[in-house]
């Protein structure tokens, strides 16, 4: 009977440990972070039958997985750069060795030269045949993905079988540009190598490759065309050059190329030359000598053939002033300055930054075939082109945003004019004043379509009557973004496209996609129904190729249901409407990609709690999972997720969400953090995958480490940026702390990142209710910012707080009052809660000095302060390892002021002279 007991105690002791260890899974670690992964470049063979996906780690070596949907098996291989699929059967990647056997060559002081170089596998999916090909340098298949391979080597020919006597040193190596070329055909086996290459381009459907060679004389080098289909190799030119660009045209038809064959540096001869492989013909389309006066071929612009190949699209430039050269004076000795004039169309910050683009600008041309001219289409490097059925057509589109480039400075949106160009008959004319949404062809030429904002709806341009008419006037529903809560005008919600007759655009509005006929003669007709339930339906597209919707085929279309966030998915009919159409069971899920044969449709998932993972479309939209990409997540303690409603102090409904630990314990208490950025709500479903920061918390890491985090709704009012933020958070927090026990009032905390990070600093100016807070990149003083630059883009940020995101609705000087209130660092001395703000060195969206105001200020204080100053990084970290110790840092200051947990040694200062000597952890 003992012995009984005593196995009964046992075993009921086991169960109970079993479960209790089951309860206590490690939470996520900042290691840990390394090991999450996200799919990457699903494709599929043309069949269906195979499929694939790049398993890229935060940190580590991707894994290439790929799939027999038919059999159900699978094979991982490691260590792949990039990958294709091939004809139907065959499998090709680029590999190198693994992420830490590099690092270690690279602590051996390894030079570039001597690190391994990338190696070529092409595998027979049916007969699992490998083939290596090794040192390959670059690799092209074409766009159709037929059975041609074109790989380029690092090795010159025959240096493998060349005595050691005769090979090129190093140095001779490096100076040596040109490496062999092998065009494989993986059906017969078939190879045909070009030597010298130093360019090469392959057409979409595998039939041309265009390529230009170097030479020891002027016969070797070259620029040449192959024609694979014909296994024959043509000379466009001969002669030593410099290449400036090449096109091929879809059907692999003809070649253009942009080179100077002259002797001298000479930007006024580059040449435009055309080969048609009917013909095999080369013609020199145009050269300095056909243009104005002290204009060239630009060798900068990216030529483009039309859709038809009818005409091509090149450049053309002013040439270069030559300045004189003046010896006698030493570079020591030459001012350096930037000359800033009122005049000057572009702050002198913003020419500097677009420097290298304005150096390569062109003025856009078209070359007629059928014609056998040119003509000039772009006439101001302000100037934008849109041609009517992608350069096939008649007509272009001349937006140009010369008059108010001045104005961009303090105006938003970002205004332009638009002019309608006949290339028949030269004319150009103004149809449009001050437009900032983009205009669209009909494909039959007929009509052009787009949305006025001076009256809030979508019109129609006839091109023969020259005359404008409204499509959707007296519809009584706006076009426009009605949440949009910005001091502009706001934008609409787009359109999707042409249905494929030409008769009929489909536009959106907040929740429903409309058919709009442009010839009015027939009234709008609404194919969704989604606005008395709050349902928003878009139409997904899933041929990219496809340029418009088929009348007579089903489409597929994706439904959110704006209140609980569940998603459905159906199909619609052009003319009927919704014809079919699931549950609104679904979480998240977007189509990745669909098979040349349209048999199989894969989609990503993911909801706010579980990893993304891709899914075979199954009839009746039933998911069929095939990938397992974060195997890991059971193995920690997880978290789940709440959609919460409240009412903020101004009396408008709002939703938030909110990250609770997977082990919660009710009878306990849990600090806080909140989070924000505008409105989130819609993202409620998205995985936030545990990553290192860049600037923010990652919540996932958080509430596995016993943390509570809610990331609230915000709306704002004009003029009240900050006093926005706050009636909407604050009660949003209050209610949750006032409902939920197991909050800890006492630890609360903020986290937020530029338009967040300022909302941070300015919230604790009006509240005491947080125990720590954390600012990434803040403003802090609206006065001196009004006036700074942008350094990224080197643009004013006036337009801002005038029109954009920081909403305060006119100039510094017509409401000094509004700058001045939703500044922090003037209400300073009111903080008394611990600030951590990080904010870089070389941040080009908020100017540093932003942070070092707030920071200077709250030190002469003496309040609780640091900041984070990541040398050479921007407005959020790109460094990997700069991530981390930020990920580090930002825990250590929450687990101090929340957890009281001890203090890391970094809090009491970091002198310069221990930089790069310790952390500090």
């Amino acid at each position: 009977m003992f012995n009984k007991t005593k196995r009964l105690f046992v075993a009921i002791t086991l169960v109970i440990c079993s479960g209790s260890l089951k309860a206590q899974k490690p939470p996520i670690t900042i290691k840990d972070f390394n090991s999450w992964k996200s799919i990457r470049n699903i494709e599929t063979t043309y069949n269906g039958k195979y499929c694939g996906y790049t398993l890229r780690p935060n940190k580590g070596d991707n894994l290439l997985v790929y799939h027999n949907l038919e059999s159900g098996s699978a094979d991982t291989i490691k260590y792949v750069k990039s990958w294709f699929f091939a004809e139907n059967k065959h499998l090709i990647y680029s590999i190198n060795i693994s992420e830490d056997s590099l690092h270690t060559l690279k602590l051996l002081k390894k030079k570039p030269d001597e690190l391994p170089k990338d190696s070529l596998v092409v595998i027979d999916l049916e007969t699992g045949v490998a083939t290596g090909i090794g040192r390959v340098k670059n690799w092209q298949l074409p766009k159709n993905r037929n059975a041609i391979l074109v790989y380029q080597q690092n090795e010159i020919a025959g240096f493998d079988t060349m005595p050691d006597s005769l090979k090129p040193s190093s140095a001779e190596l490096k100076k040596l540009k040109g490496r062999p070329v092998v065009v494989l055909n993986l059906k017969t086996n078939e190879k045909h190598q070009i030597n010298k290459v130093t360019d090469f381009e392959l057409a979409a459907n595998g039939k041309l490759l265009l390529y230009s060679a170097e030479g020891d004389s002027a016969l070797e080098s070259h620029i040449g065309v192959y024609n694979i289909d014909k296994n024959e190799q043509n000379t466009l030119k001969e002669g030593k050059h410099k290449l400036g660009k090449m096109a091929i045209d879809s059907a692999g038809t003809q070649v253009a190329v942009t080179a100077s064959f002259a002797e001298k540096k000479d930007q006024a001869h580059y040449e435009l030359l055309w080969w048609n492989a009917k013909k095999n013909e080369t013609k020199l389309l145009l050269d300095s000598h056909g243009l104005e006066p002290k204009m060239r071929i630009s060798e900068h612009f990216r030529l483009r053939f039309s859709h038809k190949g009818s005409t091509l699209q090149f450049g053309i430039a002013q040439q270069e002033k030559q300045w004189p050269k003046d010896s006698t004076i030493l570079d020591e000795d030459k001012p350096k300055l930037d000359v800033w004039s009122h005049s000057d169309q572009r702050l002198q910050p913003e020419q500097k930054v677009d420097l290298k683009n304005d150096e390569k600008r062109s003025l856009l041309a078209l070359y007629s075939f059928s014609q056998g001219k040119w003509q000039q289409l772009q006439f101001n490097y302000n100037e934008s082109i849109s041609l009517s059925n992608n350069g096939d057509g008649n007509y272009a589109l001349v937006y140009d945003r010369q008059p108010y480039l001045k104005e961009r400075t303090w105006e938003y949106p970002w205004v332009r004019d638009v002019y309608l160009f006949n290339l028949s008959t030269k004319k150009k004319e103004l149809i449009q004043k001050k437009g900032f949404t983009s205009l669209s062809f009909s494909p039959n030429e007929k009509y052009l379509v787009g949305y006025d904002a001076t009256d809030s709806n979508w019109h129609s341009f006839n091109l023969t009557r020259m005359k404008w008419t409204s499509l959707t006037k007296g519809l009584n529903v706006p076009f426009y973004d009605e949440d949009d809560d910005h001091p502009a005008q706001p934008y609409p919600h787009g359109n999707a496209g042409f249905t494929d007759d030409g008769e009929n655009l489909i536009i959106y509005d907040k929740y429903d996609a409309w058919l709009l006929d442009p010839s009015a003669k027939n009234e709008p007709f609404r194919l969704t129904n989604g606005r008395n339930d709050e349902i928003r339906y878009r139409l997904t597209k899933l041929d990219w190729e496809q340029n418009f919707w088929p009348v007579n085929e089903k489409i597929l279309v994706t439904a959110l249901n704006k209140e609980t966030k569940k998603e459905a998915f159906g199909y619609l009919i052009i003319g009927q409407g919704v014809v079919e159409m699931s549950q609104f069971q679904y979480q998240n899920v977007s189509y990745a990609h669909q098979s040349k044969n349209k048999r199989v449709l894969l989609a990503n998932r993911e909801s706010s709690t579980d990893p993304t993972n891709l899914y075979v479309v199954k009839p009746n939209f039933e998911l069929q999972q095939i990938s397992n990409a974060n195997p890991q997540k059971t193995q920690y303690n997880w978290y789940t997720t709440e959609l919460v409603s409240w009412v903020s102090a101004d009396g408008i409904p709002l939703k938030g969400t909110l990250y609770l630990p997977e082990n919660l314990d009710k009878s306990k208490q849990y600090p806080m953090i909140t989070y924000f950025y505008e409105q989130l709500s819609d993202y409620y479903n998205n995985f936030p995958t545990p990553a290192p920061s860049r600037s923010t918390i990652s919540k996932s890491f958080y509430a596995s480490n016993g943390y509570i985090v809610f990331v609230p709704d915000i709306v704002y009012k004009d003029g009240l940026p900050g006093r926005s933020a706050f009636n909407c958070i604050m009660p949003g927090v209050l209610k949750l702390i006032e409902n939920r026990d197991y909050i800890n009032k006492n630890r609360l905390a903020l986290q937020g990142q530029s338009w967040g990070g300022y909302q941070t600093a300015y919230l604790i100016t009006q509240t005491d209710l947080f125990a720590c807070s954390m600012a990434g990149a803040p403003v802090s003083n609206m006065t001196s910012a009004y006036g700074g630059i942008r350094w990224g883009s080197g643009i004013n940020r006036a337009f801002q707080y005038e029109r954009a995101q920081s909403r305060i609705g006119g100039t510094l000087w017509e409401m000094p009052q509004y700058y001045l209130e939703n500044s922090p660092v003037f209400m300073a001395d009111r903080v008394n809660t611990p600030l951590l703000i990080m904010h870089n060195d070389n941040d080009g969206a908020v100017p540093w000095y932003q942070g070092i105001e707030y920071f200077t200020a709250l030190r002469r204080l003496n309040k609780p302060v640091w900041m984070l100053v990541y040398n050479g990084e921007e407005h959020n970290l790109l460094g990997y390892a700069n991530r981390v110790d930020l990920s580090n840092r930002m825990f250590q200051f929450f687990n101090y002021y929340l957890k009281d947990q001890p203090m890391p040694s970094w809090m009491n200062g970091l002198p310069a002279l221990e930089k790069g000597k310790t952390l500090g952890y």
